[in-house]
């Protein structure tokens, strides 16, 4: 057995190399980019009005003009206008250019307009030359990266490529991969049930979310009979990048596929972790294919999945993984010399997430799921955990 922290520092040396594909942006929320974006030109490539207002002539202001003849309107996205008379003004809008000839732009809040006459005066006695205006290339300069490789695509992240004149972009894909569920006391959603059997229920659980993480994911079945484990398994492990094996909870199941996988040339990696609550976990390679075998009990199954697996596909298709922290909303007495997991419901408030304990009779037990959204990780303790500490959150589930 290994500690988390060797755990990670394992799976980090054999992260899976993603491959990238070019798509249009259209098609592209929530990938993975896998190339820098640049600018390709200056933001704002002229200079700008930043308030609705009149643009006029500084110097005019500060000789004591504070009447000022419109000549016209600027609106935004329309072509440049010029000042004719240094003792007149354009009304402006913000994000339209700045009219030539002018210099400096009075707000709206300070100018009363008499449209009739059209002559806006302005009611302050102090302005500052070149007020209200932004400098071209202000905000981003020609070949300045917008964004890196690793970023998760949002629609914000999209429209910011559409600005550069991009409509096809690199993108990582995932992993091919597959969950292979092994135990004739597994059966599927529709199937006849006997009353010591379970559904496959964290198979789907498990495809569905690699499926968000942009893999071509796949899902399997086998019965408790060796032959047919000698005869598909090698074909799994040669098909697949990501095999993700759940068995049953017994010892002895788990030895006889770690058995199997060891005929075919899989090297195993470790062989259980150190943390609480237990379950076997099993990290394996054979050539690039990476085999995980995780415990079958529903609860701990997506611990060490969103504890190990999640964050290692997230770093191999170029993401950037996240550990918030949580603060504990009770104290709780927990006494145990290794690392630990405590089973938490979450909200926020005030910017915060608050960690509320969820105990669950049991690790099999998948009716107490609901109000279930993520693992506080506790260092080794013997005192009482206080209400009001931060700990890091292994979070599985987002409102």
């Amino acid at each position: 057995m290994v500690s988390p922290e060797v755990a990670i520092s394992i799976l980090d040396n054999y992260n899976f190399q993603a491959k990238k594909e070019r798509i249009g942006i259209g098609n592209a929320l929530n990938r993975i980019l896998a190339e820098e974006i640049k600018s390709n030109a200056d933001f704002p490539s002229y200079e700008q009005v930043s308030s609705d207002g009149i643009a006029l002539v500084y110097n005019s202001f500060k000789k004591g003009w504070r009447d000022f003849k419109i000549e016209g309107v600027q609106p935004a996205r329309m072509p440049r206008l010029t000042l004719k008379d240094s003792r007149n003004c354009i009304e402006v809008a913000t994000g339209a250019m700045v009219p030539i000839g002018c210099d400096s732009v009075v707000p709206a809040s300070d100018v009363s307009i008499s449209y009739a006459n059209r002559i806006a005066r302005v009611n302050v006695e102090n302005i500052r030359a070149g007020q209200h205006i932004n400098s071209k290339a202000s905000s981003v300069k020609k070949g300045d990266t917008l964004l890196n490789a690793g970023v998760k695509l949002s629609a914000l992240e999209i429209s910011l490529i559409a600005t550069s004149e991009r409509s096809e972009i690199d993108v990582f894909v995932g992993p091919k991969a597959c969950i292979l569920s092994i135990g004739s006391d597994f059966v599927d959603i529709n199937a006849f049930a006997h009353p010591h059997q379970i559904r496959l229920a964290e198979s789907y659980g498990l495809l569905a979310t690699l499926k968000s993480l942009n893999c071509d994911c796949s899902q399997f079945h086998f019965p408790d009979d060796p032959n047919i484990l000698d005869s598909k398994l090698s074909d799994v492990i040669h098909n697949h990048d990501l095999v993700i094996i759940i068995v049953g909870i017994s010892k002895g199941k788990s030895d006889t596929i770690l058995e199997a996988l060891t005929q075919l040339g899989v090297k195993t990696l470790f062989d259980g972790i150190e943390q609480l609550p237990q379950g076997r976990m099993v990290y394996g390679i054979k050539k690039n294919t990476s085999i995980f075998i995780l415990p079958s009990q529903p609860i701990v199954t997506l611990l060490y999945f969103y504890k190990y697996v999640f964050p290692w596909l997230s770093k191999s298709t170029g993401g950037i993984p996240q550990t918030p922290q949580a603060i504990l909303t009770k104290s709780i007495g927990i006494q145990t010399k290794l690392v630990s997991y405590l089973r938490v419901s979450l909200r926020e408030e005030g910017g915060k997430l608050l960690a509320t304990p969820t105990p669950v009779p049991n690790s099999n037990d998948f009716a107490h799921l609901k109000p279930f959204e993520g693992f506080l990780e506790i260092p080794p303790t013997d005192k009482e955990l206080i209400a009001g500490s931060t700990f890091p959150l292994i979070r599985i589930k987002y409102n």
